[in-house]
């Protein structure tokens, strides 16, 4: 059995290529909507790797700004961290029910981004906190 959007399907791919197939509604192209799990799998851990980057961003940012001017700020901050932590997590399941995982080494998942790593504006030192 195959997993399917979420429900187990019988497998109708009967030539061994590990695709899996889509669109089960009696139309087919020829083989064109197959998907090949090990890719998506990849793609989709990849994903997950470039969301947890700016959500450990928002993190350190959110908590550095302080005082009366970034309050408003905060809250973008704070929506947009919120955002990407939601994206993450939408990613974990599918993974694991697609047969994939994790990699165990955090630097090993954080280089399968595409993205460098997020470093917070330097504090800037003033006379008063506001």
């Amino acid at each position: 059995m195959r997993i399917a959007y979420g429900r187990r399907v019988p497998p109708t791919d009967t030539t061994n290529t590990g695709g899996w197939r889509h669109g089960q509604g009696g139309k087919t192209d020829g083989g064109k909507d197959r998907v090949n799990v090990d890719e998506l799998v990849e793609l989709l851990i990849k994903n997950a790797a470039a969301e947890l980057s700016p959500y450990y961003y928002y993190t350190i940012l959110r908590i550095n700004l302080i005082g009366l001017q970034g309050e408003g700020i905060k809250e973008i901050a704070e929506t947009a961290r919120i955002e990407d932590r939601n994206h993450f997590e939408a990613l974990i399941p599918r993974i694991y029910e697609l047969g994939g995982a994790l990699p165990n080494d955090m630097r090993v998942f954080h280089d399968m981004a595409a993205c460098h790593p997020p470093a917070c504006p330097k504090a800037r030192r003033t006379s008063t906190p506001y």
